[in-house]
């Protein structure tokens, strides 16, 4: 799995320039409200990285890489581990750069409340990232265009309506979630993000399996 792991991030580092373009334009939208940077940096970057399937299905892609000692479920496992994996980081990334822009607006920033803000969004970018690799396995090359323009445009509105809901009622919600130990939900919460993305997996692997190499 380290070779198709390895495939993938020079996919991805032969992209540098998108990358560079898109955390500058992160940053471009997180001076008007730093709360967008934290959904819409993950997912875009998530969506770079689920459209490393395209790469592999052209030129019959798949049949080569199954002449490797891997399987169908080896490379769908690794695709998740790689997706999941840099859309975190790509997460932390947001986190430290929607740190230093709210440091910029007020100082000493109040950490206890900002930690809520930051944290709901790592689940929703696993879901993304949950949602689209079975998608994007399943439409194949010639509608990946259709489903990653779709997924960019609900993208975009979603963060741009979560991020204002995030900035004006978030810190009350939590307040309220408080008051009926916030902990456990968020435990839930948790919990059921691990259930769908088992459940994804397992589509995965099964689309997978199907397909004519």
């Amino acid at each position: 799995m380290a070779g198709l792991v390895e495939k993938d991030f020079r996919l991805i580092w032969c992209n540098k320039q998108a990358l560079i373009f898109l955390l500058i334009i992160g940053v471009v939208i997180g001076l008007q409200n730093e709360a967008v940077i934290l959904g819409w940096l993950p997912f875009a970057i998530s969506i770079l990285l689920i459209n490393t399937v395209t790469y592999d299905e052209l030129d019959k892609g798949y049949g080569f890489l199954m002449t490797l000692p891997i399987d169908a479920e080896t490379y769908v496992r690794e695709k998740y581990f790689f997706c999941l994996t840099g859309g975190t980081v790509s997460w932390l990334v947001a986190a430290g750069l929607y740190m230093i822009l709210e440091m910029k607006q007020q100082m000493p920033v109040d950490m206890a409340s900002q930690i809520p803000v930051v944290l709901v969004f790592l689940p929703v970018t696993a879901l993304l990232i949950a949602l689209l690799i079975p998608l994007q396995l399943v439409s194949g090359v010639e509608k990946s265009r259709v489903v990653i323009s779709g997924a960019c445009g609900v993208m975009g509105a979603s963060v741009i309506a979560f991020a204002e809901l995030v900035k004006t009622n978030v810190l009350s919600a939590f307040s309220f979630l408080n008051q009926m130990n916030g902990w456990i939900l968020a435990g839930i919460a948790v919990v059921v993000t691990v259930l769908l993305i088992l459940l994804s997996y397992a589509i995965s692997v099964r689309i997978m399996e199907k397909k004519e190499f």
